[in-house]
């Protein structure tokens, strides 16, 4: 008798009935078992996964926020791109955004209103490590020196600090007594230190103690400060801060102008002496001294600023500085007491024609189409064969 062989390759061996009615073979009874246990293993993963879903939505819910935790370096960061009030309400969340106030490195704050003292209070006893500080101040809304005197006491680590009023009535009684900003003296690193429109003591807020010691100072700017009483700054006070500013060595940007910091008042060969660095200059009232000693001194100037008072120096002195140092910007009302004309632009570009980019003359409010303007841009045109721009106010 023959065998077949098994259908599909299989190996041969004696075939098996399956009998209706009588129970399944082995091989089906194994096959229904493997089938029930992969659906109920499907439905226990499915329970088990809802499980945990839920427990952990129940966590998040339930649970105090700092359960959720964000590191304060983060939380610092974020907090210091806030106005002070919401930053103030944000520090509220949890005890970890409270903790991330000390880590805040740099903040901008407004005393413009009633709660100026709060804020400072507040600042001193949760802003422990800044490095930038802005502060605006509204003369109007008065300011406690001796809480701001604290307030910078408690910020050794300032690099850049910058305080900027709105003083526009110099014989208005509120003022910032001399010792508000003292502190400042112990910030050995400040790279920048700025004030703007403030009204000081007639110490000048002891501006040379501060600037004592201030190796890494790239940064000066005393920029239009009044004094108490409409007064001006003792002529011995001029001269100390002329000497502790002739020390910054490594200061590129000079800033002294405004009616009470007349230029020709400082000793320019002392304060100049050792400025090798610097390359933008600002000043109000310079004499024909004052320039000389800036075109002896200072070899990187690119831009000169003589904001105020042109009655002391000539267009000599301002030749001067152009033939010696590479100035790429030029500002000035005018010189000598008047303004300037189309031959005074014209030797300007003739003497800056190495390095002279940019003059720019005002505020006479010249209108559009003066005759004068015209020959001005002419002049300009012509001597610096179109590489000058002139911008008139």
């Amino acid at each position: 008798m023959k065998r077949s062989n098994p259908p599909f390759g299989g190996t041969s061996g004696p075939k098996m009935k399956v009998i209706r009615g009588q129970a399944p073979t082995d091989t089906c009874m194994s096959r229904s078992i493997v089938s029930k246990n992969m659906s109920s293993n499907h439905v226990f993963d499915s329970q088990r996964e809802n499980k945990v879903v839920h427990k952990r939505t129940t966590l998040c819910l339930n649970e105090d926020l700092d359960s959720i935790v964000l590191p304060e370096e983060n939380v610092a960061g974020v907090l210091s791109f806030l106005e002070f009030k919401e930053l103030a309400v944000c520090s509220l969340v949890s005890k970890t955004w409270m903790n991330a106030l000390s880590q805040i490195r740099c903040i901008r704050l407004s005393l413009n209103d009633k709660w100026n003292d709060d804020k400072l209070i507040f600042s001193a006893s949760h802003l422990e490590s800044l490095i930038k500080l802005e502060i605006d101040w509204d003369e109007s809304c008065g300011l406690d020196s001796k809480k701001l005197c604290y307030f910078l006491s408690r910020c050794p680590k300032l690099k850049h600090f910058h305080f900027c009023g709105n003083v526009v009535n110099y014989t208005h009684p509120n003022g910032i007594a001399d010792e508000a900003f003292l502190p400042l003296q112990f910030a050995h690193d400040l790279e920048t230190l700025v004030w703007e429109n403030v009204k000081l003591g007639e110490q000048i807020g002891h501006i040379d103690k501060i600037l004592r010691d201030k190796k890494n100072l790239k940064t000066l700017r005393l920029c239009y400060i009044s004094f108490d009483q409409d007064r001006h700054p003792i002529p011995s006070k001029i001269k100390s801060l002329s000497a502790e500013i002739g020390n910054l060595y490594n200061i590129r940007v000079l800033d002294i102008s405004g009616s009470r910091l007349n230029f020709h008042k400082f000793d320019a060969h002392v304060l100049f002496s050792e400025l090798r660095e610097l390359v933008r200059l600002r000043i109000s009232d310079p004499s024909d001294i004052s320039l000389a000693a800036v075109s002896h001194y200072c070899p990187k100037l690119d831009f000169l600023g003589i904001y105020g008072g042109c009655n002391r120096f000539t267009l000599e002195g301002l030749l001067g500085v152009l033939r010696s140092c590479p100035i790429r910007s030029l500002y000035t009302l005018g010189v000598f007491g008047s303004g300037i004309d189309a031959s005074d632009l014209k030797r300007i570009c003739t003497e800056g024609r190495h390095s002279l980019l940019q003059v720019q003359i005002g505020p006479r409010r010249y209108r559009p189409f003066d005759l004068r303007v015209i020959l001005m841009r002419e002049a300009v045109e012509e001597a610096s064969e179109g590489r000058v721009q002139l911008i008139v106010r």
